[in-house]
């Protein structure tokens, strides 16, 4: 098991999600404790260019990207957002 924090940005995402969409928030819950939980976090893919040090994990049509500190063992969960919509 890791220690996380989930960033601002993403606090605020989840909010909104709460209200407008719960069985959404409640997948969104799900993976977080997913990644959490599980044994390594390195078989999640990384994500590439400016973004090298994020991973991601898709939630439907949506994308949650988290940055993983080895040394640490800290991951810090960052953005939920569309697919198409994520990587701009």
């Amino acid at each position: 098991m890791y220690s996380f924090e989930i960033k601002p940005t993403l606090k605020k995402i989840l909010k909104k999600l709460s209200k407008k969409d719960k069985s959404l928030y409640g997948q969104v819950l799900k993976k977080i404790e997913e990644i959490i939980n599980c044994y390594n976090v390195e078989v999640y893919k990384n994500l590439r260019y400016g973004m090298r040090e994020s991973k991601r994990i898709h939630v439907g049509h949506f994308v949650l990207i988290f940055d993983y500190d080895k040394k640490q063992k800290l991951i810090s969960f960052k953005n939920f957002e569309h697919h198409d919509d994520v990587y701009f």
